[in-house]
């Protein structure tokens, strides 16, 4: 039986390091210091109206997905 995860993004939302840390999921950090990064630059470019928003959803889903394949 698989373990469910929980990720939130955005802003003010925690980083995805911390998000899994908090949740026991053992992974090597400079994976999660990875994806921490790469959904920062998405935050960014929103902000920066450089993504529109259906944009930052489909990026941030492509980030979810990459993340739960590589947590299998």
């Amino acid at each position: 039986m698989s373990k469910q995860v929980e990720i939130q993004m955005g802003a003010l939302a925690p980083s995805i390091t911390q998000q899994l840390a908090d949740q026991g999921v053992d992974i090597a950090p400079s994976r999660s210091q990875a994806w921490d990064s790469q959904a920062d630059a998405i935050t960014r470019l929103m902000f920066a109206d450089i993504l529109t928003p259906s944009q930052v959803e489909k990026a941030r889903q492509r980030l979810m997905k990459h993340i739960g394949e590589m947590l299998q």
